[in-house]
């Protein structure tokens, strides 16, 4: 997956990438990984333009079932 410039990467837009073939990965795998990611500081999670700092506000915004 690309960056493309100065647009933000959204969870919808990994999600689309590797749901499909050939990756197929689960969506709480994907949620999962970005947690770890957040978790460690590798990237930064943003709600509504704003940067989520708190543990238990990133847990509930990866663990929302979606449909």
């Amino acid at each position: 997956m690309k960056k493309r410039g100065d647009t933000p990467i959204t969870l919808k837009n990994i999600s689309d990438y590797y749901l499909r073939t050939p990756y197929g990965w689960g969506q709480l795998t994907i949620n999962g990984l970005v947690g770890e990611l957040w978790k460690y500081r590798l990237i930064n999670l943003e709600e509504s333009k704003v940067l989520v700092t708190d543990e238990n506000v990133a847990t509930n915004l990866l663990t929302k079932i979606t449909k």
